[in-house]
């Protein structure tokens, strides 16, 4: 189960549709086990997905901000 995200804003990184799938899997692993550790995990990688999509605008600046 991957959502195409770079696709859609039209980037091309592998370490998006990565980050992307590993947050629906813990997703996926929290909503049938819904314990403190899963919280914990989710928040993590929550926050590593978050970084892939900073890296990513930043890398879009110059076309956003010209």
């Amino acid at each position: 189960m991957e959502f195409d995200i770079a696709t859609f804003f039209g980037l091309n990184s592998d370490s998006i549709d990565w980050g992307v799938t590993t947050v629906v899997t813990i997703l996926i692993t929290y909503w049938k086990m819904k314990t403190y550790y899963n919280t914990l995990t989710i928040i993590t990688i929550f926050l590593l997905f978050l970084q892939e999509i900073l890296s990513g605008c930043i890398m879009l600046q110059p076309l956003l901000f010209s």
